[in-house]
């Protein structure tokens, strides 16, 4: 639960342990709840007890954010945004090992190398075309 945690604080650049009611916060201790709820089947008192309140907030706090992404695009949105990333750190948890996961990354790094000598080829080529064109400006 301490990965949730700290993924809901950095999508919503919140503290949860924060007491604070505005919206930003009460919602994003709501999605923690429900995250925890719903995608890792934790029961209330335990999701509870890792905020310092009891069942019955976190219960409140699940069916809050329900309703809202019920009728709130935006609210709906960043949910599904939050639950994308919580579902693809899962993903690279359970399905990737660390030396598939460097692999991975240097595999990118790569083709990021490969782009950019790409895109500094064509931006040569965009000067050719560029000095070719006013060269025949020239003339005319």
């Amino acid at each position: 639960m301490k990965k949730i945690r700290k993924i809901v604080e950095k999508h919503f650049k919140v503290n949860l342990a924060s007491k604070d009611r505005k919206f930003i916060h009460v919602f994003a201790r709501g999605c923690y709840y429900k995250i925890c709820r719903d995608v890792e089947k934790h029961s209330y008192q335990k999701i509870a007890d890792t905020m310092g309140k009891n069942h019955a907030t976190v219960l409140h706090g699940i069916k809050m954010v329900k309703n809202l992404t019920e009728t709130d695009k935006e609210l709906k949105h960043s949910y599904q945004m939050l639950l994308n990333k919580f579902n693809y750190y899962n993903k690279i948890k359970h399905e990737m090992s660390l030396t598939e996961l460097l692999t991975a990354y240097n595999k990118l790094l790569i083709e990021c190398d490969e782009k950019d000598i790409l895109i500094e080829k064509l931006n040569l080529k965009i000067k050719e075309l560029e000095k070719a064109i006013d060269t025949i400006y020239e003339y005319d």
